[in-house]
């Protein structure tokens, strides 16, 4: 058989009952079917397992239930053949349950913690490294999700969703469940989780918002003997996961590191709210520029890591220590509310309508009248894929694209027609399925795009070492919490999370509630850019992607060559970066077949 490749950090692989038992003598078994023969094996970190007669389940993750809740909820499942309850726990995980005929998995409400699946010599197997899968299967580079990758600000969820890095290892998507049966060549994916109606007022929402995201940072916070560590950048997402782990374990257990950047203004907020806390702040001087140390410091991942701030990724895993560390990505998304959420209103308005109209035009410097025009404009999902797919070498217009299902996706000038053909193909074939409505949709499009990323930072830092990071704002009873709020409640054009000040407004100071400045980071990768500039545009000179047909090397250099700040967004280069180094480390000369 095909060796395992290397792998750090939690891993596993599921077998079918059927597998042969050679793959038990390649990797650990974790946990056996009810009849004995090898089910997970790997090293999947913090396991939670229970039997209910003939049918066996697995909780892989960060699994927040009371000792036996597990097991009293298998028992009650097995008697009536549903399952889906076992993922209504707090927390962040994957379960698995081994059931006769079958076995079923399921995916995170927020697709944190992938899930693939994949056909090979052993039957249909399940893990959550498509590398690992890939091997077994001896699958290649999947050039549509590559092109995929080139496209920003956002990969569409029709790559997202139905494609992986290697061809025939599918992923199940966020919010579903993969059925395979003893038979079945392929998975059958149903959706098990539905997001909430939005109908909570203001007041009632921040008290249940507080409550699911207190729950998702003590319940890790107390696990451990260990300081908690937050990485805590000085905006609120991050401030509101140091007060709440201050209230769990108090601030002498609590270590709060930042890493400064050039011009964002981050620092001196990540001050105050450590005084306010009476905890202590490292800030990490020392910590590389952007680009720095590419390429050797990229870790191994499924997909590509964050390049550019590799090397200061590396820094913080040495500071992290070994305890909880806790990370505020998502909390935007999550807390925050994409501006189509104004069709629905103007077709149902509430009381303050028009106070919202003309906030969020005057911050879209744009009129009312305008503003309302582009909410009143016909908006059916099969229009969104199809204008998608017609301009991706052009500029949207930006309030139509802030008002659609997804982020309108836009390739970068050295794609090539290929791969243009590729993602409009993938656009247009692959039907959207709205999750619910178009405001609700595009929010889940949002949280699932920052949980993908966070999930590649949280394989990343295992990958040189580091503590794995919890992200708890992409806990499923948070981000419920927040859906089910009105979205013009989470909305504000006058303040900043609307939602989350109300929700932490005893923990934290006005100050820091009410900041309504956004840090950006846009300088820090140009001056990392100019610093090694030569250094990156060496790598880059003979490009893998363009021997596989996606990227016209001519036209990437020349870009590259001048770019600086009147040039593409800084997305489309780090995107760059990231995706031709992890192509050539991982799939090597196999990328240009």
């Amino acid at each position: 058989m095909t060796p395992l490749p290397g792998l750090r950090g939690a891993w596993w692989l599921a077998l079918p009952r059927t597998a042969a038992n050679e793959l038990e003598h390649h990797a650990p078994v974790v946990t056996r079917h009810p009849c004995g023969r090898p089910w997970v094996l790997g090293a999947p970190g913090p396991v939670t397992t229970a039997g209910a007669g003939a049918v066996r389940a697995v909780a892989i993750g960060e699994l927040l239930a009371q000792e036996g809740e597990f097991a009293a909820a298998l028992r009650a499942a097995a008697a009536c053949g549903d399952f889906d309850a076992l993922m209504g726990f707090p927390g962040s995980y994957t379960v698995l349950v081994s059931a006769p005929g079958r076995m079923l998995l399921y995916c995170d409400a927020a697709g944190l913690r992938p899930l693939y699946t994949a056909r090979c010599a052993h039957g249909v197997v399940a893990g959550d490294r498509a590398r690992l899968l890939a091997a077994l299967a001896g699958a290649g580079l999947d050039e549509v999700w590559a092109a995929g990758r080139l496209c920003a600000p956002d990969v569409p969820s029709a790559i997202r969703t139905t494609r992986s890095p290697y061809r025939g290892v599918a992923p199940v998507p966020a919010g579903c469940r993969a059925v395979l049966g003893a038979e079945e060549p392929r998975a059958r994916i149903a959706r098990y989780w539905h997001p909430p109606a939005p109908v909570l007022p203001l007041e009632e929402g921040a008290r249940r918002v507080r409550a699911a995201l207190a729950e998702a940072v003590a319940g890790r916070a107390r696990r451990s003997r260990d300081p908690v560590c937050v990485a805590l950048s000085g905006g609120m997402d991050s401030a509101a996961l140091a007060a709440l782990a201050a209230e769990a374990v108090g601030p002498g257990r609590l270590r709060l590191v930042t890493l400064p950047s050039a011009a964002s203004g981050d620092l001196p907020w990540a001050h105050k709210v450590a005084a306010h806390l009476g905890a202590p702040l490292e800030v990490l001087d020392d910590a590389p520029d952007l680009f720095a140390g590419l390429p050797g410091v990229l870790p191994t991942t499924d997909e590509p890591p964050p390049a550019a701030g590799a090397a200061r990724i590396a820094r913080l895993a040495r500071a992290a220590g070994s305890g909880p560390h806790l990370n505020g990505q998502g909390g935007d998304e999550v807390v925050g509310v994409p501006l189509a959420h104004l069709r629905h209103l103007v077709r149902a308005p509430r009381r303050g309508f028009l106070r919202h109209l003309r906030g969020h035009a005057a911050l879209h410097n744009t009129t009312s009248a305008a503003l309302l025009r582009h909410a009143l404009a016909p908006a059916s999902p099969s229009r969104w894929a199809r204008t998608a797919a017609a301009h991706l070498d052009t500029a949207p217009d930006a309030l139509g694209a802030a008002m659609g299902w997804e982020a309108h996706p836009r390739l970068a000038s050295w794609a090539t027609l290929r791969a243009r053909r590729l993602v409009a193909a993938a656009l247009t074939h692959a039907p959207l399925n709205p999750w619910a409505d178009l405001a609700t949709h595009a929010a889940l499009a949002r949280i699932r795009t920052s949980a993908a990323a966070a999930a590649t930072y949280r394989q990343a830092m295992a990958g040189i070492g580091g503590p794995e990071p919890a992200f708890p704002f992409l806990d499923r009873p948070v981000v419920e919490a927040c859906l089910a709020v009105r979205p013009e409640a989470r909305s504000d054009p006058w303040r900043a999370k609307p939602l989350l000040a109300a929700a932490l407004r005893p923990l934290l100071p006005d100050p820091v509630l009410e900041r309504s400045t956004k840090a950006s980071y846009t300088t820090d990768v140009h001056q990392g850019w100019a610093r090694h500039r030569s250094h990156l545009l060496g790598l880059l000179s003979e490009p893998h992607l363009a021997q596989a047909g996606l990227v016209n090397a001519d036209r990437l250099h020349g870009a590259l060559e001048r770019w600086g700040a009147a040039g593409p967004a800084p997305a489309y280069v780090t995107g760059l970066v990231g995706l031709e180094l992890w192509a050539r480390s991982v799939l090597g000369e196999a990328v240009a077949c």
